[in-house]
């Protein structure tokens, strides 16, 4: 008997078991149909089967309220759900502009010229947005040249160059030259163990990838390594981000959301900012004087 009652629940459960995380029998009994089932459970995973059901849910709500199939196809049609609702309440707008007289052409006309100034407005906003979050985050833009101390005779042979370049980029030279220091010490014709060439030590993949033909030759290396860290900066919006990635990849930061727990990383951008600061330290005084 109790073998029984097993094979009746393990018959029950079978379709929650190996269809995901939704059970056929219970979403019939919610009211779904065989269609909306099938495209419930034919996501391939448990996330992909609850967004499914998320949109059949919104597209049954839509019917609930009156709107018609092509009304709802229109919405849909709208994506995230910031344009769906947009898109919706157009829609509604058209309906209420009909009820205080206007033809339906009008009506939607009207709702459609509505529903433009509120996406212009949205946008206008995001933008704003962006750019005060941009403004926040530590990336100043130079124009004017800064003054660079020499702490090794290769920042006076290198350091015009790197700072032409970085005021090019609307970067920090000071920056730049801090990077410099750490990657190469200045040898321009460095390679690291792992095969990294040059001043700022560009691999050659990414090298090729920055059109530098030449990674021993001072500019095109200088200017190589300035744009990708440039990249960095404009990605990351943090000198300390921007600095992990240089050295260990943008992809590291991204899957990290943050500093990689890398040893050599960490050391790597410790060392870089201690240089950046006493660059600027030194820079400040010199400029006092």
């Amino acid at each position: 008997m109790n073998n029984y009652i097993t094979l009746i629940l393990l018959f029950l459960l079978a379709p929650t078991v190996t269809r995901g995380a939704y059970d056929p029998y219970r979403l019939k009994m919610s009211g779904y149909c065989r269609e909306d089932i099938n495209f419930i459970l034919d996501g391939e995973s448990d996330k992909e089967q609850s967004t499914r059901k998320s949109q059949l849910d919104y597209d049954h709500s839509l019917h609930a309220s009156g709107y018609g199939a092509e009304e709802i196809r229109y919405i849909l049609e709208g994506g995230p759900d910031k344009e769906r609702a947009l898109r919706k309440r157009e829609l509604d707008l058209a309906v209420q502009y009909r009820l205080i007289g206007k033809d339906a052409e009008e009506a939607r006309r009207l709702s459609a010229v509505i529903a433009a100034q509120t996406r212009s407005a949205i946008a206008k906003a995001e933008h704003r947005q962006a750019k005060q979050r941009m403004q926040s985050a530590f990336i100043p833009t130079y124009a004017t040249p800064v003054p660079i101390p020499a702490f090794k005779f290769g920042a006076r042979v290198y350091g015009p160059l790197i700072s032409e370049e970085a005021i090019r980029r609307g970067m920090d030279p000071l920056l730049c030259i801090a990077v410099t220091q750490n990657e190469s010490g200045y040898n321009a014709r460095a390679v690291s163990p792992k095969g990294a060439r040059g001043l700022m030590q560009l691999m050659p993949e990414t090298a090729a990838i920055l059109g530098v033909k030449n990674a021993f030759d001072p500019r095109q290396n200088v200017q190589g390594g300035i744009s990708y860290l440039a990249e960095q900066l404009k990605t990351f919006g943090r000198v300390d981000l921007a600095l992990a990635a240089y050295n260990a990849g943008p992809e590291s930061v991204r899957k990290y959301r943050g500093l990689p727990p890398y040893v050599e990383t960490i050391m790597y951008v410790q060392k870089v900012m201690k240089t950046y600061s006493d660059l600027k330290a030194a820079s400040n005084m010199m400029a006092k004087r």
